[in-house]
């Protein structure tokens, strides 16, 4: 039994080197947290950057809550996609369809004036 034992406690890596692997471990777990912060930093500093230049251009404030906000963002995916642009092409031919009106308007108010 005491064989036993001997040949399991020489197996057994010594208590020095396991806390130095304990130690190697949370110096490694440091330096991946140190890492990450670095990242979410400089992220963080990205998306001030993106947020003032956005509201420089926009005229439009981010940084408090304003129930408009959505309507906003509404109207910036709508530019983006050109849905304005279809607007003003639907405006162009209300007009035109109003002045055609009008014109067959004043035709028959002629058309009865001269009869």
């Amino acid at each position: 039994m005491i064989a036993i034992l001997r040949r399991a406690a020489a197996v057994l890596p010594p208590e020095a080197a396991l806390k130095a692997e304990y130690e190697r471990g949370k110096e490694d777990g440091r330096k991946s947290a140190e890492d990450a912060m670095k990242y979410e930093r400089n992220r963080h500093g990205e998306l001030e950057a993106k947020i003032a230049g956005f509201e420089k251009a926009s005229g439009v404030r981010l940084d408090t809550w304003r129930p408009e906000l959505e309507k906003i963002g509404d109207a910036v995916r709508m530019v983006l996609e050109g849905e304005h642009v279809g607007a003003r092409d639907r405006l162009r031919q209300l007009h035109k369809n109003a002045v055609d009106i009008a014109a067959d308007i004043e035709n028959a108010l002629n058309e009865e004036a001269k009869a």
